[in-house]
């Protein structure tokens, strides 16, 4: 199956996943095969606003073309979708 919206990894989480932890973990790695870090936007400057909204407003989308703002949305509200309670971490201006 090919993975087009966050909802289409909800319909693959295997049945035998029972636990919370499981489902999360499974989602997490998923995702992450799915998700590529941009390695130009580390030469953004932080004062553009344009830049930076383009990723922290983007939903999934494949190819997943990302930086930890983005992930960190995208896997809460996968957890969200599956029932899972979620909560985005924020340290040393990074998301968690």
């Amino acid at each position: 199956m090919k993975i087009n919206t966050l909802d289409d990894f909800i319909k693959i989480i295997p049945k035998e996943l029972e636990t919370i932890i499981e489902r999360a973990r499974f989602l997490y790695l998923e995702l992450g095969k799915r998700s590529f870090y941009d390695t130009e936007y580390k030469y953004f400057m932080f004062g553009e606003e344009e830049e930076y909204t383009c990723y922290s407003n983007k939903s999934y989308s494949n190819p997943n073309i990302i930086i930890c703002t983005t992930l960190a949305k995208q896997y809460t509200e996968l957890l969200i979708k599956a029932g899972i309670d979620a909560e985005i971490a924020y340290e040393n201006g990074h998301y968690l």
